[in-house]
């Protein structure tokens, strides 16, 4: 990726961000005046005020470990080791998928569609632990049956409603347990719902917004970071989803913020060499007097200071194409009157900092200027590049 795209790449991300804020607004308006604001789930506003219930909270980040590592592995063990292996035509497995997936709403209907109405009875306590337990299983392999078979749909819905059974049944076990402590086991349902997702997911913070944003059960908020953390703790070696990278860095997504982020991390003390001779110029030399040192120097850019050493301009051989060859103009100007703006980087700037102004200004070289001591030397493109690519080498090995 070159330094210009980079720069582009920045302003595209930033009117991306722009027009999602903007959709989301008028999609939530539209919405919301058609159907109201009310969540998809009802809860009671006070669920949790015992530091002490914190115990059958985690017992049921527990709980959601081997339902997730059932859910994983038969997931992708149907896909890889049973459908994909049928000597049957494409378009006849996911027919044999969805027939299955018959047979289980046969005998469950509760396992057929999203199932949220049976999520509000498990919040409401309306469900047995049996039937609970029985529905989260029969919701995996009903899932697997459809998806690995090659059929439409997500995993989001499903993991819900496999959560909130987990979560319902735990629930109810500390509620016949525990009655003291436990008052109201549905909440356990509402939790188990970000728990089981989380850990399945690796995603603790976005499923812990979901399902407070859902169901408005934001007094919920520490039973659901304790369990997602349990989960996604104990849940370390297998994911729901089998593309899903470390972190970002290893995201080819992202590649232009590790891009970035590096240049960010050095400064220009980092690189600047103090003693490389640096050629400045008074701002009131003639150019017959530039001219002359010109031919004993084989440099092309210069910055032009004043008395006090104050950067005032900077002079480019290119810029001077149209009047350096004309005589009668020798005595006449100086070159501060034909110096370009002047533009600067400071030794604490970052090389991202610097590398913007090398491109907004097409110099090869910046002069380097501090405030007490003026301009110091200058800072050339080439030994940005080539600080960049000696860090890219260190990430190389290691």
């Amino acid at each position: 990726m070159t330094a210009i795209e980079v720069l582009y790449r920045e302003d595209f991300e930033t009117e991306g961000i722009i027009l999602c804020i903007v959709s989301s607004v008028i999609s939530y308006a539209l919405f919301t005046s058609i159907f109201g604001n009310q969540p998809i789930f009802e809860v009671p506003p006070e669920l949790f005020s015992h530091p002490l219930e914190l115990l059958p909270y985690l017992a049921l980040g527990l709980f959601c470990v081997p339902f997730g590592f059932l859910y994983v592995k038969v997931f992708y063990g149907l896909r890889d080791h049973v459908f994909r292996k049928l000597p049957l035509p494409k378009a006849l497995i996911p027919a044999l998928g969805g027939l299955l997936v018959g047979v289980f709403g046969l005998w469950h209907p509760e396992v057929l569609s999203g199932g949220y109405g049976t999520i509000q009875d498990a919040l409401k306590g309306n469900l047995t632990i049996t039937l609970m337990i029985s529905l989260a299983v029969l919701k995996i392999f009903g899932t697997s049956f459809t998806i690995s078979s090659g059929g439409s749909g997500g995993v989001f819905g499903p993991s819900l409603f496999i959560g909130a059974m987990v979560g319902g049944a735990v629930g109810q076990l500390s509620h016949q347990h525990f009655p003291q402590l436990v008052h109201y086991p549905g909440a356990f349902a509402l939790v188990g719902m970000g728990a089981f997702f989380a850990g399945v997911a690796k995603a603790p913070i976005g499923a812990l917004l979901m399902v407070c944003e859902m169901t408005e059960g934001y007094s919920l908020v520490v039973p659901l970071m304790l369990t997602s953390v349990v989960a996604i703790l104990c849940s370390q070696r297998w994911s729901l989803y089998e593309k899903q990278v470390l972190n970002k860095f290893h995201s080819p997504a992202h590649r232009s913020q590790l891009t970035i982020n590096l240049l960010q991390t050095l400064k220009v003390a980092d690189i600047h060499r103090q003693n490389d001779h640096t050629t400045i110029l008074p701002e009131d030399m003639t150019l017959a007097q530039f001219k002359r040192f010109l031919t004993k120097s084989r440099e092309s850019f210069f910055p032009v200071v004043n008395e006090d050493f104050r950067l005032r301009g900077i002079l480019a051989i290119r810029d001077l194409r149209e009047i350096i060859f004309e005589d009668s103009l020798h005595d006449l100007v100086v070159v501060g009157e034909v110096a370009s703006p002047s533009i600067s980087v400071a030794l604490e700037d970052s090389l991202y900092e610097a590398l913007l102004k090398f491109l907004r200004s097409r110099y090869g070289q910046i002069p380097i200027e501090e405030e007490k001591s003026g301009v110091i030397g200058v800072l050339k493109f080439e030994d940005l590049m080539e600080a960049y690519h000696r860090e890219i080498q260190k990430l190389k090995t290691g």
